[in-house]
């Protein structure tokens, strides 16, 4: 076969800001030179074209990088004050971690963890997908509370998604909601302890403790149960992720509810205090964040940066755990920070952000079939509901 013989073009200044074309420099080599005197050196020359794949790769790494740094400079020194600190927005001063779940509540937690953790959830089975949905409405009727369901389809099939609501003293229909979500399928293979039975049984519990008091909320409060955060597809079969959450925010447009934020249960359930035991999707979170996984993280954007606050404070004073807040300048779908239901709910305006354990970035067993209840750890857990309950009652 013939080599392939490349020549080189050349342009003026002019010419190149015309036609918009990148010019790459062609390296010195004396080996594999493509150019018609084989074997020889290679002369400085340009081409025209697009730049590599590999070089649009790095260009685009660099992008995120500068962002990212960015991001994290322009909110540590958005306040010369000293309650703001190294930790991405204001740090509110921290009660000591005073609070203890009793033993009952431990027990209760793991049960239900386990039990759930026992029910197949895969999102391609709406079969499964019914039972876990009939689970989570039995533990909310035990409680004498009124399910609702939004029933949907996608590809022809039925899903729904449950929620219970919870109403102040004195009920306003224009008061602004707060919704509390977490997804109860899982992908294919894995029990889900973490992803997402963790969440889900967040969402019972608080079921609980504001069922004995919701009447001393100050803005009501929905907890919803979704399907369908698993799905995917693409390479160009398109649908990905959050269908159910989506399908509520569609719900709530088109009944005119209004909604003040939103917060995401995604996986927070795993936590070790071992020092390495906690990593981070850019190695300049390093530099920031701890290395151990003590911690819960209140994940969310700059544009919705109050509400993230907000709950992070709720954690700092709620003597529970360690909450750190993580967000961006701008939404980067390339990072796994848009990636669970909150993300549907700011596509639809809506300020929301997700509490998390990080997944993979300390749970090693995430989508794996050992995401199972006896590596849970289900004192922090509980602290993250306790913060959670906190946060309701004190807003």
């Amino acid at each position: 076969m013939e080599a392939t013989q490349w020549k080189p073009v050349a342009f003026s200044k002019a010419q190149q800001q015309k036609s918009g074309s990148v010019t790459l420099q062609a390296r010195e080599t004396t080996n594999y030179c493509k150019t018609q005197n084989k074997g020889q050196p290679a002369q400085s020359v340009r081409f025209s074209g697009e730049p590599s794949p590999s070089l649009w790769k790095k260009r685009f790494l660099y992008l995120l990088t500068f962002l990212v740094s960015l991001g994290l400079a322009s909110v540590i020194v958005e306040k010369e004050n000293p309650d703001y600190g190294i930790l991405l927005g204001p740090q509110a001063p921290e009660k000591a971690h005073t609070y203890q779940p009793t033993s009952a509540t431990l027990q209760r937690l793991q049960n239900q963890v386990t039990e759930l953790a026992h029910i197949p959830r895969e999102t391609a089975n709406p079969q499964q997908l019914d039972e876990a949905a009939r689970y989570i409405r039995k533990q909310w009727e035990a409680l004498g509370l009124q399910v609702k369901e939004q029933p949907f389809t996608l590809d022809g099939k039925a899903y729904q998604n449950l929620w219970v609501s919870f109403e102040p003293e004195n009920p306003n229909p224009e008061q602004e909601r707060v919704i509390i979500g977490a997804h109860y399928d899982t992908v294919k293979g894995s029990p889900g302890a973490d992803d997402n039975a963790s969440g889900v049984v967040g969402l019972l519990e608080l079921a609980r403790q504001l069922q004995k008091d919701s009447t001393s909320l100050k803005a009501p409060v929905d907890l919803v149960a979704y399907t369908l955060e698993e799905v995917h597809r693409d390479a160009q079969g398109n649908v990905l992720g959050a269908r159910g959450s989506k399908a509520h925010v569609d719900y709530l447009k088109k009944h005119d509810i209004p909604v003040r934020g939103m917060i995401s249960l995604e996986m927070i359930g795993f936590f070790s205090d071992k020092k390495g035991t906690q990593s981070y999707p850019l190695s300049i979170l390093k530099k920031i964040y701890p290395d151990s996984a003590d911690f819960i993280a209140v994940v969310g954007y700059q544009r919705g940066k109050s509400w993230v606050e907000k709950v992070t404070q709720a954690f700092a004073q709620s003597g529970t755990i360690n909450a750190h807040p993580m967000y961006l300048p701008l939404k980067l779908e390339a990072l796994p920070l848009h990636r669970s239901d909150h993300s549907s709910y700011i596509d639809g305006g809506i300020p929301a952000l997700m509490l998390t354990d990080t997944a993979e970035f300390r749970n090693h067993t995430y989508h794996t079939e050992k995401d199972t209840p006896e590596k849970l750890n289900y004192t922090e857990m509980a602290k993250v509901i306790q913060g959670v309950y906190y946060f309701l009652k004190t807003l």
